[in-house]
Protein backbone atom coordinates (compact mmCIF):
# COMPACT_ATOMS: atom_id res chain seq x y z
CA UNK A 1 0.00 0.00 0.00
CA UNK A 2 1.13 3.52 -0.65
CA UNK A 3 0.34 4.42 2.97
CA UNK A 4 -0.47 2.35 6.02
CA UNK A 5 -3.97 3.87 6.05
CA UNK A 6 -4.59 1.88 2.84
CA UNK A 7 -3.65 -1.42 4.48
CA UNK A 8 -5.83 -3.80 6.47
CA UNK A 9 -4.61 -6.84 8.36
CA UNK A 10 -7.48 -9.32 8.12
CA UNK A 11 -7.28 -11.92 10.87
CA UNK A 12 -9.29 -14.71 9.22
CA UNK A 13 -8.24 -17.30 11.79
CA UNK A 14 -10.77 -17.09 14.60
CA UNK A 15 -8.56 -19.28 16.82
CA UNK A 16 -5.32 -17.33 16.29
CA UNK A 17 -5.44 -15.35 19.51
CA UNK A 18 -5.81 -12.03 17.71
CA UNK A 19 -3.73 -9.92 15.36
CA UNK A 20 -4.47 -6.94 17.60
CA UNK A 21 -2.52 -8.66 20.41
CA UNK A 22 0.34 -9.35 18.03
CA UNK A 23 0.59 -5.65 17.18
CA UNK A 24 -0.15 -4.31 20.67
CA UNK A 25 -3.48 -2.82 19.60
CA UNK A 26 -5.85 -4.82 21.79
CA UNK A 27 -6.96 -1.70 23.70
CA UNK A 28 -7.55 0.35 20.54
CA UNK A 29 -11.24 1.12 19.93
CA UNK A 30 -12.95 -0.12 16.81
CA UNK A 31 -15.11 -2.80 15.27
CA UNK A 32 -14.18 -6.46 15.39
CA UNK A 33 -15.44 -9.39 13.30
CA UNK A 34 -18.79 -9.77 15.12
CA UNK A 35 -19.58 -6.12 14.28
CA UNK A 36 -18.94 -6.46 10.52
CA UNK A 37 -22.02 -7.30 8.46
CA UNK A 38 -20.18 -8.69 5.45
CA UNK A 39 -22.69 -11.46 4.73
CA UNK A 40 -25.05 -8.91 3.19
CA UNK A 41 -22.74 -8.28 0.24
CA UNK A 42 -20.57 -5.35 -0.78
CA UNK A 43 -18.87 -3.33 1.95
CA UNK A 44 -17.85 0.32 1.93
CA UNK A 45 -14.04 0.28 2.23
CA UNK A 46 -13.81 3.85 3.54
CA UNK A 47 -16.29 3.07 6.32
CA UNK A 48 -14.42 -0.14 7.15
CA UNK A 49 -11.03 1.62 7.31
CA UNK A 50 -12.57 4.30 9.52
CA UNK A 51 -14.13 1.80 11.92
CA UNK A 52 -11.43 -0.83 12.59
CA UNK A 53 -8.74 -0.53 15.28
CA UNK A 54 -5.35 0.70 14.11
CA UNK A 55 -1.91 -0.44 15.10
CA UNK A 56 0.46 2.28 16.26
CA UNK A 57 3.93 2.49 14.76
CA UNK A 58 6.35 3.49 17.48
CA UNK A 59 10.08 4.04 17.59
CA UNK A 60 12.69 3.61 14.91
CA UNK A 61 16.29 4.18 13.95
CA UNK A 62 17.69 6.98 11.88
CA UNK A 63 20.88 7.12 9.84
CA UNK A 64 23.94 5.74 11.55
CA UNK A 65 21.80 3.94 14.14
CA UNK A 66 20.83 7.16 15.89
CA UNK A 67 17.48 6.62 17.60
CA UNK A 68 14.48 8.89 17.30
CA UNK A 69 10.97 8.71 18.61
CA UNK A 70 8.23 8.33 16.12
CA UNK A 71 4.53 7.72 16.75
CA UNK A 72 2.30 7.20 13.75
CA UNK A 73 -0.91 5.46 12.79
CA UNK A 74 -0.30 2.02 11.32
CA UNK A 75 -2.49 -0.40 9.40
CA UNK A 76 -6.08 -1.21 10.25
CA UNK A 77 -6.76 -4.54 11.95
CA UNK A 78 -9.88 -6.66 11.57
CA UNK A 79 -9.80 -9.37 14.22
CA UNK A 80 -11.94 -11.10 16.80
CA UNK A 81 -13.30 -9.53 19.98
CA UNK A 82 -11.31 -9.25 23.19
CA UNK A 83 -13.49 -11.61 25.19
CA UNK A 84 -12.87 -14.83 27.05
CA UNK A 85 -16.47 -15.91 26.51
CA UNK A 86 -17.57 -17.93 23.53
CA UNK A 87 -19.97 -15.40 22.08
CA UNK A 88 -20.89 -17.70 19.20
CA UNK A 89 -19.20 -15.52 16.58
CA UNK A 90 -17.41 -16.99 13.60
CA UNK A 91 -15.77 -15.87 10.39
CA UNK A 92 -17.10 -17.16 7.09
CA UNK A 93 -15.32 -17.37 3.75
CA UNK A 94 -18.01 -15.11 2.27
CA UNK A 95 -17.31 -12.43 4.89
CA UNK A 96 -13.55 -12.59 4.25
CA UNK A 97 -14.15 -12.37 0.49
CA UNK A 98 -16.36 -9.28 0.96
CA UNK A 99 -13.73 -7.56 3.14
CA UNK A 100 -10.85 -8.38 0.77
CA UNK A 101 -12.87 -7.29 -2.28
CA UNK A 102 -13.78 -3.97 -0.61
CA UNK A 103 -10.19 -3.21 0.44
CA UNK A 104 -8.57 -4.21 -2.85
CA UNK A 105 -11.38 -2.62 -4.88
CA UNK A 106 -10.62 0.71 -3.18
CA UNK A 107 -6.94 0.46 -4.11
CA UNK A 108 -5.84 -0.75 -0.69
CA UNK A 109 -3.84 -3.74 0.43
CA UNK A 110 -5.36 -6.63 2.37
CA UNK A 111 -2.99 -8.88 4.29
CA UNK A 112 -4.93 -11.98 5.32
CA UNK A 113 -3.86 -14.35 8.08
CA UNK A 114 -5.49 -17.67 7.18
CA UNK A 115 -6.24 -20.59 9.47
CA UNK A 116 -4.17 -23.72 9.00
CA UNK A 117 -7.16 -25.70 7.74
CA UNK A 118 -10.58 -25.14 6.20
CA UNK A 119 -12.07 -23.47 3.17
CA UNK A 120 -10.93 -19.91 3.85
CA UNK A 121 -7.92 -20.29 1.52
CA UNK A 122 -10.26 -21.17 -1.37
CA UNK A 123 -11.70 -17.63 -1.36
CA UNK A 124 -8.43 -15.85 -0.62
CA UNK A 125 -6.09 -17.70 -3.04
CA UNK A 126 -7.75 -16.46 -6.25
CA UNK A 127 -7.74 -12.89 -4.91
CA UNK A 128 -4.11 -12.91 -3.74
CA UNK A 129 -1.14 -11.25 -5.39
CA UNK A 130 1.17 -13.18 -3.04
CA UNK A 131 0.53 -16.27 -0.92
CA UNK A 132 3.10 -16.59 1.84
CA UNK A 133 3.51 -19.77 3.85
CA UNK A 134 5.20 -19.13 7.18
CA UNK A 135 7.69 -21.95 7.73
CA UNK A 136 9.12 -22.69 11.17
CA UNK A 137 12.68 -23.83 10.48
CA UNK A 138 12.15 -27.33 11.88
CA UNK A 139 11.65 -30.70 10.21
CA UNK A 140 8.04 -30.76 11.41
CA UNK A 141 7.54 -27.18 10.17
CA UNK A 142 8.89 -28.16 6.74
CA UNK A 143 6.52 -31.12 6.52
CA UNK A 144 3.53 -28.90 7.33
CA UNK A 145 4.67 -26.15 4.92
CA UNK A 146 5.12 -28.65 2.11
CA UNK A 147 1.50 -29.75 2.51
CA UNK A 148 0.21 -26.15 2.69
CA UNK A 149 2.19 -25.17 -0.40
CA UNK A 150 0.81 -28.17 -2.33
CA UNK A 151 -2.78 -27.31 -1.35
CA UNK A 152 -2.32 -23.65 -2.36
CA UNK A 153 -0.82 -24.72 -5.72
CA UNK A 154 -3.89 -26.91 -6.24
CA UNK A 155 -5.99 -23.75 -5.88
CA UNK A 156 -3.98 -22.02 -8.57
CA UNK A 157 -1.70 -20.16 -6.19
CA UNK A 158 2.06 -19.81 -6.36
CA UNK A 159 3.08 -19.66 -2.69
CA UNK A 160 6.35 -18.30 -1.39
CA UNK A 161 8.04 -19.51 1.79
CA UNK A 162 8.76 -17.08 4.62
CA UNK A 163 11.09 -18.83 7.03
CA UNK A 164 10.93 -18.24 10.77
CA UNK A 165 14.46 -18.70 12.12
CA UNK A 166 16.44 -19.87 14.09
CA UNK A 167 16.70 -23.49 13.04
CA UNK A 168 17.25 -25.55 16.18
CA UNK A 169 17.28 -28.79 14.19
CA UNK A 170 19.81 -27.63 11.61
CA UNK A 171 17.27 -26.98 8.82
CA UNK A 172 18.85 -25.05 5.94
CA UNK A 173 17.41 -22.78 3.27
CA UNK A 174 18.03 -25.59 0.76
CA UNK A 175 15.81 -27.86 2.88
CA UNK A 176 13.06 -25.22 2.84
CA UNK A 177 13.29 -24.80 -0.95
CA UNK A 178 13.17 -28.55 -1.51
CA UNK A 179 10.20 -29.09 0.80
CA UNK A 180 8.04 -26.22 -0.43
CA UNK A 181 8.89 -26.53 -4.11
Amino acid sequence: AAKTSDALLVDADEFSGGADLLLGAEAEPGVRWPDVRAEAGALNAAALFGAVPRARVRGGLGRGGVGFLHDDVGPGILTGPRSRADDGWSITPRAVAAVVDAVVGSGGTAVVDLPGTGGMAEVVAPRADVLAVIVPATVRGLAAAARHAAVLRGMGGDPVAVVRWPAPGGVTIDDVCFATG
